[in-house]
């Protein structure tokens, strides 16, 4: 794919207390493919809210099974530097391809199943096949808080049934700073899973298991 890359060297006097920062999804479970709102607050020691600049991303969080985040943690990143200043090195990378279409993701053999009328009085049913498996649920580097200490952002979700992890970075004008992570989950009603064997040879016979799962109240 492509890539853009940049950076930016920023000095910032040191600060004490850092900052609060809580990030909320909601709703906090929804359908693939649904819209969830992110908020993410932040406050000072004092509990005030702060004006501050964020940066919030949105994962599947199965990529960190395959990786933790490599970015350090903003306390200890700051600590280790001279107390006569801070650097904060900032860095965004991002995809320019769209990868919503899920190409090379189509063995996956789930599917939910919408309701229509049928000629016999009977309800049908069509498979709604989900396609789009990107792991990159929403990137915003450069969010801002204003004076109230929160921000709103809509995140539209994959067709992916996963966690999704949000993570947040605050900073103050005053060279405070702050991070939390925040979780949201996708899934369906009712899901099916099929346990069969993965290979079978002519006249062999086999049964095979269905796993139902009811997510509902």
């Amino acid at each position: 794919g492509m890539y853009q890359e940049g950076s930016l060297d920023r000095f910032v006097a040191a600060v004490g207390a850092p900052l609060s920062v809580e990030v909320v999804a909601d709703p906090a479970s929804a359908p693939p493919g649904a819209e969830t709102a992110w908020t993410v607050r932040v406050r000072d020691a004092a509990g005030q809210p702060v004006d501050a600049e964020v940066a919030l991303s949105v994962v599947d969080a199965r990529v960190y099974a395959l990786q933790e985040d490599p970015a350090p943690s903003l306390a200890r990143r700051f600590a280790q530097l001279p107390k006569r200043y801070r650097v904060v090195h900032a860095r965004s990378e991002f995809s320019a391809e769209d990868s919503s279409d899920g190409a090379g993701v189509g063995a996956t053999a789930c599917f939910s199943m919408e309701e229509s009328g049928g000629g016999d009085g009977m309800p049908e049913y069509e498979p709604v096949v989900r396609k789009a498996f990107h792991d990159l649920a929403g990137w915003f580097p450069s969010l801002r808080t204003g004076p109230g200490g929160e921000v709103t952002v809509r995140v539209r979700f994959s067709d992916s049934l996963t966690s999704w992890r949000a993570t947040a970075r605050a900073f103050a004008t005053d060279g405070a700073t702050g991070e939390a992570r925040g979780a949201a989950r996708t899934l369906l009603p009712v899901t099916l899973r099929l346990d069969a064997p993965s290979l079978l040879h002519q006249g062999d016979e086999v049964e095979v298991g269905v796993l139902v799962r009811n997510h509902g109240d």
